[in-house]
């Protein structure tokens, strides 16, 4: 396996582009193997944990900052913290696309790679099931019209599903206890989104760190699900699905990297 060497990661404010209010985007040069690239920064991420890079109701200029603020931060300040962090990531996701599939994606635009790198093992294993579940209610229910009227698949987890549909399934109609029949296969992957949200929370696990080191992670895992009292085989059961529903997203990611 080659060694990736020296990535260099800086923030800047791209003046280049449109302010906002005073307010300039931040961005990040890339600086590995002779090649320079710049990209969005989403150092709030690494300031407000569970926060998906490319889902940002609400901070639509959240990584927006004026002139004054980016030129006094200083090492105790939060927003320094977080670009620290996000450096730390950023190096680290460069380094295994190097190491594992031999692309320097700093030659090519990273920001799609790097978006998915970020992503949580909450919102990647949410939508996981969520595909699934939508296939087998397409193919069980093509109709399908209460759940038409009630979910909007694009905007919710899939936990946000599973509790809807649940708590409808409960008033004895024939077409609601369809739904309580197909959801009661999914109950286990209900219960896994469900810690690895916590998990998110308390820990902020991203998919860069368990494609560094999935057995690693699993194991961390495997100890977080046990101090909540769950039972040695829903713990197989949940890293087993858990490891499905990554690799599922790895097989996207190498996707990507055939279009190189």
């Amino acid at each position: 396996m080659k060694k990736a060497g020296k990535v260099t990661v800086k923030h800047f404010l791209n003046k280049n582009l449109k302010p906002s209010e005073g307010k300039y985007p931040v961005y990040v040069t890339i600086w590995f193997q002779n090649k320079l690239t710049r990209v969005k920064s989403h150092y709030m991420l690494f300031s407000r944990p569970g926060i998906e890079p490319f889902v940002q109701e609400g901070f639509e200029f959240a990584d927006y900052m004026d002139e004054r603020t980016f030129d006094s931060l200083t090492p105790r300040h939060t927003y320094y913290k977080a670009m620290e962090r996000e450096k730390e990531a950023l190096q680290n996701i460069v380094r295994l696309f190097f190491e594992k599939f031999g692309k320097n994606i700093v030659s090519h635009a990273p920001g799609e790679f790097i978006r998915e790198s970020l992503r949580s093992p909450f919102n990647i294993v949410s939508g996981f099931f969520k595909n699934r579940f939508r296939s087998d209610l397409d193919q069980k229910d093509p109709k399908n019209v209460l759940l038409k009227h009630m979910i909007s698949w694009g905007d919710v987890t899939f936990p946000h599903i599973y509790d809807v549909l649940y708590s409808l399934s409960n008033d004895g109609m024939a077409a609601t206890r369809f739904y309580h029949k197909i959801l009661s296969e999914y109950t286990s992957g209900y219960n896994l989104t469900m810690l690895l949200y916590d998990f998110n929370i308390e820990r902020d696990l991203r998919f860069w760190q368990w494609l560094d080191n999935p057995d690693a992670v699993e194991d961390d895992l495997r100890s977080f699900f046990k101090s909540k009292k769950v039972t040695a085989s829903d713990i197989d059961s949940y890293v087993s699905e858990l490891h499905e529903g990554l690799t599922y997203h790895l097989r996207y990611i190498k996707g990507l990297l055939t279009e190189f």
